[in-house]
């Protein structure tokens, strides 16, 4: 049975998914904390870092993305480890668009705050495959 703080980290990483998918830039921004930061390590090795507000810009907000519609997000895998109000979600996942599929895996790193939980560090590696 999957403890209710479990549970609650499901939602979390669910609702950014979601976000991604809908372009909700104001459901992200309530599930990721302002000083958060995103690490990338994407295709050929190219590794880069992004606030909150500059992963938003690049991705929901980025009107290239709208134009690449349908596209959509299948999370294969979620390993959730808590520590009192930490915890470490593992999600392998793929991004399937028209002309590709971009292979992840991430570890999105979250806290309790103010009794919600949160994003608060994202470490990802993705690749695309054509």
């Amino acid at each position: 049975m999957i403890g209710t703080d479990e549970h609650e980290i499901r939602e979390t990483i669910a609702l950014y998914f979601n976000s991604l998918e809908t372009f909700d830039d104001e459901r992200m921004r309530n599930i990721v904390h302002p000083e958060a930061r995103m690490f990338n390590v994407g295709n050929s090795n190219v590794f880069f870092i992004k606030t909150r507000e500059e992963f938003i810009k690049g991705t929901i907000t980025a009107p290239r993305l709208h134009g690449m519609i349908p596209f959509m997000f299948e999370v294969k895998e979620i390993t959730i480890n808590t520590h009192e109000l930490t915890a470490s979600a593992e999600v392998e996942w793929r991004m399937v668009m028209p002309d590709s599929i971009g292979v992840h895996h991430t570890f999105y790193h979250l806290a309790k705050i103010d009794d919600k939980w949160v994003i608060v560090n994202m470490l990802d590696c993705g690749r695309e495959v054509r």
